[in-house]
């Protein structure tokens, strides 16, 4: 291609031009005029921002190959750990309570302005987002409790806990039975009793209409329904009106299952 420039200081002007270059410039303008005409929203097909926060003991790290899934989907994550667990074990003291729980949880949506979010707690972390909602309701689409605490206003994590239990209280921490404290990280820490014990707020008109799904984790998903579950979560979930899905797995699908529940977190939460 040859470019004369005019001796008037114009624009260069085009005098000779290929057949093969003529084709590649109008390809490119092709590409160009399509990608152009396309409206930003369907560039990222339902593209949603989620936000996970874990259970009892466990920390961020619980959420890894489910949250890569539904990254490579599109999708913006953010696993939040708690303070005095999983990473941040090494900040973990008696005085940590549900509300720091809860102002880790508001202080990542308000400080990085996420919008829009799908909120997801898994068994404690049903605590920490029922105290999200209850504070933030118009920054949540959607709340999804997994095999988790759906509490009532001002009841606590300890009134979900089971009537016998091996879990040990030292120092104001609780160190649940299925602690392996000589295994190699990421694992399962101690955590502050406080946090089990301060009760939640749960009175905010908004925060009762944001749409929300309860789903139970059981090792007989045939024979489960309303009648059969014992589940205190499924009953109070019901009562509201929520959405209620059970599948067979383990009580940390997260863990063991995150193909099945990444493809359940897209579909209930459109």
């Amino acid at each position: 291609m040859k470019i004369n420039q005019n001796t008037s200081g114009t624009d260069a002007l085009i005098t000779h031009v290929t057949p093969k270059i003529l084709i590649l410039i109008l390809f490119s303008f092709l590409a160009f005029s399509l990608q152009s005409n396309t409206p930003e929203s369907d560039k990222i097909t339902n593209a949603k921002t989620y936000v996970f926060v874990h259970g009892a003991g466990g920390g961020g790290w619980d959420w890894k190959a489910l949250g890569n899934l539904l990254a490579n989907r599109g999708h913006s994550i953010h696993r939040i750990t708690l303070t005095g667990l999983g990473e941040r074990a090494h900040l973990s003291n008696s005085s940590i309570n549900l509300t720091t729980h809860i102002n880790d949880v508001t202080n990542t949506i308000v400080f990085d302005k996420l919008k829009n979010i799908v909120l997801v707690g898994h068994s404690y972390g049903g605590m920490v987002i029922t105290g999200v909602m209850n504070k933030l309701p118009k920054s949540i689409r959607h709340a999804v409790f997994l095999d988790a605490a759906v509490p009532k206003h001002n009841m606590s994590a300890v009134e979900f806990w089971p009537s016998i239990n091996k879990h040990q209280i030292r120092d104001g921490l609780v160190y649940f039975s299925w602690l392996k404290p000589n295994s190699l990280p990421p694992h399962d820490v101690p955590q502050s009793l406080a946090s089990f014990t301060e009760s939640v707020e749960f009175n905010n008109e908004l925060a009762h209409n944001i749409p929300a799904t309860y789903i139970e984790f059981t090792d007989n998903v045939d024979e489960f329904n309303s009648d059969t579950s014992v589940s205190k979560s499924w009953k109070i979930a019901e009562s509201r009106g929520w959405s209620l899905i059970a599948i067979e797995s383990d009580h940390n699908a997260q863990r063991s299952n995150p193909v099945l529940l990444a493809n359940l977190l897209e579909n209930i939460s459109d």
